[in-house]
């Protein structure tokens, strides 16, 4: 049996039968995001344990500028790869974790400062070891 995630929350299943040879397989679109009420309910907890109520994450600073000005659309993609990022934490290893954590300290910090280009640097980095992880 392989199951193969890619970034896009598509999840491929297949498997055979070894004694015939038969194969079979399905396609789950948006495995990742089909999620309920509650579940998402615990998740916030889980998180809000861990990190406590950090609203400044939320807020974008005004009128200051980095190297680029962060954006409400970058500042969505962030929160949510945030997010998605701070839901793996009780999932991964030790060293998995440690760059989680130090990778969300960067996208936080650079959202904070206004930094888009250092922002989006700290993103794409969070985004490969997220893939990494849920693959």
């Amino acid at each position: 049996m392989t199951f193969s995630l890619d970034i896009n929350g598509i999840l491929q299943v297949s498997a055979m039968e070894k004694a015939t040879g038969l194969e079979k397989s399905i396609i789950i679109e948006n495995a990742l995001s089909d999620r309920n009420d509650q579940s998402l309910a615990r998740a916030r907890a889980k998180v809000f344990s861990l990190f406590g109520d950090q609203e400044k994450d939320d807020v974008l600073p005004e009128n200051e500028s980095g190297t680029g000005e962060v954006d409400e659309k970058l500042n969505r993609e962030a929160q949510s790869l945030l997010e998605k990022a701070r839901g793996l934490l009780d999932t991964t290893g030790e060293e998995d974790r440690e760059d989680l954590v130090n990778l969300i300290e960067d996208v936080s910090k650079a959202l904070d400062a206004g930094d888009a280009d250092a922002a989006r640097e700290a993103m794409e980095e969070l985004s490969e070891i997220i893939f990494y992880l849920e693959s």
